[in-house]
């Protein structure tokens, strides 16, 4: 549809009016600023009207040609007006007929489907006024080409088409399908439609492919898929040449039977985008950043899943998309002379945009108690999530970002092999590591961490740029394991016949590896009055620093008053009044926590006491009491399998005495 311009200039605006009605907005401001736009007959009205000022201000003719000539010199190197939307115009938009699931409905009223939707949204962020068209697909197209349709909704790239339409990031690709009745069986490969009756949409890019393949004077075109696939179900034509998506999506919605798609490769797939009218750059700017926007925002993964289900796989994301967005881009510049500061707005918005993106997937990978940190290596910073750094203890301003706040809290037993994993992902040899490894939490105790590392930016030469990963504590499973390895080699020994004392020391080793502190065991006497030396091989080190006996230092027996209470103790060494007259021994030996355990027979009698002593103050953590009550535990069947043992040998001993003193006395 053509319409009459007029164009008025004053000092502030120039002002567009148009014979289509409610159009008469300010386009741009001039202060500062050059048209965006200028109008297409502009220079050839002002010439008309020189050659009537000519006759009556001869003078003046000449001055007046130079300025003619500057003005449409200054205009002609904008873009033109046209390729830009008049404000308040609604953009009439084509949506063809039948075309699930991208377009059903109609009429105008009951016009829906995925790209239905899907631009419905791009609209609403983009503040797009519209009105929808729905008809068949031949029609849309053509209005589409004499003008009177802006937008198309759904239509496949091809080089014929970008003669006179410029296309949007593709928001699916499908590939062709040929479709037969159920009883053809003379149709075995794509080859075989030579002298075929083909039945194809109107318009479709199947027909194009189908004249390209030299089969054009075989062709039945029809408006819809549901009236091609009716006809070939009726027994009319011998296939039919569409989109595999639309072909089974189309049977389905409208319960057709008796045709079905050939498991054969057809040669064209169909690329879907919204298209825009050759040149209009400013809609199809708006149109990619509302596109861009569902992607952010999760609604084009919403509609896709929608609409699709299980026919389609998951559109691309705007990571995939990103070679399609530069492209796009580049042309734009080439053709059109985009601005640098226009550039420079939209590389501002496209780094929000992920910036966002990013933040929304850490903060839910925080909420799902993961810690995650990303390494520049370009920089030579690393950046550490809230949750990285409460995984151990530490606010989140008391750790920066520099790379070695991971790998100096890494256990040294550890460090070699987790850098060594990592140094493989860096150099390329692999895209991704996982490591499992001990860290030091800011109370000093040893956390254990799963880590994975990816690698998400590289250079043109293949050097690794980024890399980003989490944290996730595994220190209960790793409890678990040495637990049920502690009871594995207790049973082991107990099944080898080895003595108490070697496996009561295996025991303390096995805590005394599990953290950072001594360990010592003490057992009770017969009368379960006083407690005895069991064994603590590093504890006895301590004890001696203390310059105390080995029971007292290690069970602290001072301030324990009953031998045979059933409870577990933990005492700051400096502050714990039993512990007065040692408190100065254990500052020197930097020893400042000393917690224990009862060792608790199945009879409930005590049988002795597990206790370990800490260089950092502070209660016991969970963890570490775990540590203990199941070590207390293993111990307990350790002692009583052996007392059993114990005595069952003493009652053999007292029957054979007891047999030999009978055998005398007969």
């Amino acid at each position: 549809m053509r319409c009459a311009v007029t164009v008025k200039t004053s000092r502030d605006q120039t002002t567009v009016r148009c014979s289509r009605p409610q159009v008469n907005e300010p386009i741009v401001d001039l202060d500062g600023c050059r048209p965006q736009v200028p109008p297409v007959g502009l220079v050839s009205v002002l010439l008309r009207q020189l050659k009537v000022m000519q006759s009556l201000y001869k003078p003046f003719v000449r001055l007046a040609v130079c300025g003619v000539t500057l003005i449409a010199l200054n205009l002609l190197t904008t873009p033109d007006v046209m390729s830009a939307p008049l404000l308040n115009q609604p953009l009439i938009v084509g949506s063809e007929q039948d075309y699930p699931p991208f377009a059903i409905g109609t009429t105008d009223k009951t016009a829906d489907g995925f790209t239905v939707e899907l631009w419905k949204e791009v609209a609403k962020s983009q503040g797009l006024a519209y009105e929808i068209r729905v008809r068949p697909f031949d029609d849309i197209l053509q209005g589409f080409k004499s003008g009177t349709v802006d937008v198309l909704l759904n239509l496949a790239q091809s080089d014929e088409r970008r003669l006179f339409a410029d296309f949007s990031v593709s928001h699916v690709t499908v590939n062709g399908a040929i479709f037969v009745r159920n009883a053809e069986n003379r149709i075995h490969a794509e080859s075989d439609l030579a002298g075929k009756s083909i039945v194809v949409i109107r318009g479709d890019l199947a027909q194009n492919y189908a004249v390209s393949k030299g089969w054009g004077h075989k062709l039945i075109l029809v408006d819809t898929a549901h009236q091609g696939l009716r006809e070939l179900a009726s027994g009319q034509h011998d296939v039919m040449l569409m989109s595999h998506l639309v072909g089974e999506q189309t049977i389905r919605h409208k319960l057709l039977s008796g045709v079905k798609a050939l498991d054969v490769k057809v040669g064209f797939s169909q690329r879907f985008s919204f298209a825009v009218r050759k040149g209009n750059t400013a809609l199809l700017a708006q149109i990619n950043e509302g596109l861009s926007l569902t992607w952010a925002n999760g609604v084009n993964d919403q509609l896709h899943e929608k609409w699709f289900g299980v026919y389609e796989t998951k559109p691309r994301t705007l990571l995939n998309a990103w070679p399609e967005l530069t492209a796009i881009v580049v042309v734009v510049m080439t053709a059109w002379g985009v601005t640098y500061y226009r550039r420079r707005q939209r590389d501002r918005w496209t780094a929000v945009t992920l910036r966002d993106s990013e933040d929304r997937w850490k903060f839910a990978l925080d909420g799902a108690g993961e810690g995650v940190w990303e390494s520049n290596l370009v920089a030579g910073t690393t950046v550490y999530s809230t949750r990285w750094k409460e995984m151990l203890g530490y606010a989140d301003n008391e750790i920066g970002n520099d790379p070695n706040e991971w790998s100096k809290r890494i256990h040294p037993d550890d460090l070699a092999p987790v850098l060594a994993d990592k140094q493989l992902c860096v150099e390329g040899v692999t895209n991704s590591f996982v490591s499992e490894f001990r860290m030091r939490s800011k109370e000093g105790q040893w956390i254990w961490i799963l880590a994975r590392g990816k690698v998400i930016g590289r250079g043109v030469d293949g050097k690794v740029l980024r890399l980003i990963g989490t944290h996730t504590d595994i220190s209960d499973r790793k409890s678990r394991q040495a637990r049920d390895a502690g009871y594995a080699a207790v049973m082991t020994l107990l099944a080898a016949n080895v003595s108490l004392s070697v496996i009561l020391a295996s025991i303390v080793h096995r805590i005394e590896s599990s953290g950072n502190w001594y360990c010592g065991l003490l057992l009770t006497d017969a009368t379960s009055t006083q407690l005895l030396t069991g064994t603590t091989p590093s504890s006895q080190q301590a004890a001696y620093k203390l310059g105390v006996d080995a029971v007292e230092g290690v069970s602290g027996l001072k301030a324990v008053k009953q031998i045979d209470q059933v409870d577990e103790t933990d005492r700051d060494l400096q502050a714990d009044p039993g512990w007065d007259a040692y408190g100065n021994l254990a500052e020197q030996a930097m020893l400042r926590e000393c917690g224990s355990q009862s060792i608790v027979g199945s009879a409930g009698a005590v049988l002795g006491r597990l206790a370990v002593y800490l260089s950092r103050p502070g209660e016991l953590t969970s963890s570490e009491k775990a540590v203990l009550a199941d070590a207390a535990q293993i111990t307990t069947l350790a002692i009583e399998r052996k007392r059993d043992e114990q005595d069952r040998r003493n009652s053999e001993e007292r029957l054979q005495l007891a047999l030999r003193a009978s055998h005398l006395a007969l």
